[in-house]
Formats: C-alpha cells, sequence, structure tokens
C-alpha cells in the first residue's frame, strides 16, 4: 500500500511544504525531465497524464522567490517546495 506523507513547516524567513510517497520511485534518467512541458513520466499507471501539472507549479514557484525540486529512488519520491516570507 503506498503512503503519502504531507509536512508544511513556518520557518523564521520560509514557508516549507514536503510531500513524500513510499512508491516505486521515478527513474534518474526523467527526473531530469520531470518539470519539461508535456515530459510526463514513462510509468505504468492507471491515470492520464499530461506533463504540465508540475512545469506550471514549478513556475508559480519560481516566479515568487521560491523554489520547487524532487528527489526519487525505488524507495519513493519527495517533493520539496518552499516560498520565503515576505514582511508586510
Amino acid at each position: 500500500c503506498t503512503r503519502l506523507e504531507v509536512e508544511l513547516s513556518v520557518l523564521p524567513d520560509a514557508v516549507r511544504l514536503t510531500v513524500t510517497d513510499n512508491g516505486i520511485g521515478i527513474p534518474p534518467e526523467q527526473i531530469f525531465h520531470l518539470f519539461e512541458r508535456f515530459r510526463a513520466p514513462q510509468q505504468p499507471s492507471r491515470m492520464q497524464n499530461t506533463g504540465v501539472g508540475l512545469a506550471i507549479a514549478k513556475q508559480i514557484f519560481e516566479a515568487h522567490g521560491g523554489m520547487l525540486c524532487v528527489f526519487s529512488d525505488s524507495r519513493g519520491t519527495q517533493f520539496f517546495s518552499m516560498l520565503r516570507q515576505h514582511s508586510a
């Protein structure tokens, strides 16, 4: 059974969101292209994937001075995102 873990951390100058699963992982040769438009991972799945969601999400994070990255191996995948907090 695949487990999904979501963690939100409020740091002094940033907010960090981490989403982790214990699935089959994403092959290293596909990680490099994961945030490119229309380059969905080639994995067995019942879900249709257009390959635009992660590209758009990364652009949004970067437009606001943040970051979005991914780490993956055969034990699962972790998406790590961070946005800086701006003082009011």
